[in-house]
């Protein structure tokens, strides 16, 4: 909740920051499609989702704006 203070600033260029962030999902999705079929990096899927749900979360809020 204190994060609040952030967004309105990128509400100026939410045309790019959404193009930026649906690209950063896009290649999410299709680099965990790519670790869920190869199960040797399914640990360093594990590592790394701590790091990516702010970026999930981030899109859906910006989508939540829209």
């Amino acid at each position: 909740m204190i994060r609040n203070s952030s967004p309105p600033e990128k509400i100026g260029t939410t045309g790019a920051t959404l193009q930026k962030l649906a690209l950063l999902f896009k290649k999410f999705l299709s680099s965990k499609k790519a670790i869920l079929l190869n199960g040797k990096k399914s640990k360093k899927l594990k590592q790394s989702s701590f790091s990516l749900p702010p970026l999930t979360n981030n899109t859906f809020v910006a989508g939540k704006n829209l």
